[in-house]
């Protein structure tokens, strides 16, 4: 899946792929109810998830990102796949925002 987002070039793709990537590691849970939330969440992110990487260049950091929780995903290791995945969030969130509140977006949303 992450060669995969590496390799596609239309922008619009990378919302769904990068969806596709986080409930494919969370249907471990089991607990449809749960994933339908995220889903639902994922869906609502869409667009922001866009700009992000396609506006602020966070694309390569995002796929390190991503690498790290397949990692941690991989050792089992919950605890440390936790807290990969709340910095992955936050700092995504964090980048985003900071971008708004600074106007550093260009037209190309």
């Amino acid at each position: 899946m992450l060669d995969q987002i590496n390799a596609e070039r239309n922008v619009g793709r990378w919302g769904t792929l990068n969806r596709t990537f986080h409930l494919s590691l969370y249907a471990a849970c089991g607990n449809q109810r749960l994933l339908g939330l995220i889903e639902a969440h994922h869906n609502a992110a869409d667009r922001y998830v866009r700009i992000l990487l396609s506006n602020l260049d966070y694309r390569i950091r995002s796929q390190a990102e991503h690498r790290d929780l397949l990692a941690a995903c991989s050792h089992r290791d919950g605890k440390n796949t936790v807290s990969v995945l709340r910095r992955h969030l936050r700092e995504g969130s964090d980048t985003l925002v900071n971008a708004i509140e600074g106007g550093g977006l260009s037209r190309k949303s």
